[in-house]
């Protein structure tokens, strides 16, 4: 891990620890989220949920061809006792633990970029055609933004001034 990440680390991990604190977050509802999390991410994997959205990467691990085509992230052992046990990370009397902070591959994803007619003559297929796709893009709801910021120690919760603003328009 290069110093560049490390450090982004410390920085995302002391900005969770400042939103929990604003607002109030104990360490047994950041643990609860976690293993909710954890179970809910491990049940849509076992069910094959994400596996028509997930392009398999082929990948060499100690000398061998590795296939990636699931998310590695879920544990399938956690539980309550494990996070429980976990020290905090960074701060010793903070809440934030390994267990409990988002991954590094959290919210990881790759896009692909083309011309419609390059997408066609490589056999990509329309993707607007997909009726699961318009159906996700209809029940998405969207129906209008906001912009929205915060104090760069609260990065994160820019989100939660979008959400108020834009639901105060609605009103």
């Amino acid at each position: 891990m290069g110093c560049g990440m490390l450090s982004t680390i410390i920085i995302w991990a002391s900005r969770r620890k400042n939103l929990a604190r604003e607002f109030g977050i104990s360490r047994e509802l950041q643990d609860a989220w976690a293993l909710s999390s954890q179970h809910k991410a491990r049940k849509a994997i076992d069910s094959g949920r994400f596996r028509d959205e997930i392009v398999p990467v082929v990948t060499e691990h100690n000398g061998a061809a590795r296939t990636v085509d699931t998310d590695e992230q879920p544990r399938v052992d956690a539980s309550a006792e494990g996070l429980a046990s976990l020290q905090p990370t960074f701060d010793r009397l903070g809440s934030v633990t390994a267990g409990n902070a988002s991954s590094i591959n959290d919210g990881a994803a790759a896009v692909m970029m083309m011309s419609e007619a390059k997408a066609l003559e490589l056999g990509a297929a329309d993707p607007c055609a997909d009726p699961r796709l318009r159906q996700r893009r209809r029940r998405s709801g969207a129906d209008g933004h906001c912009p929205g910021a915060c104090h760069p120690s609260l990065s994160g919760a820019g989100r939660l001034a979008a959400g108020r603003r834009r639901s105060d328009r609605s009103q």
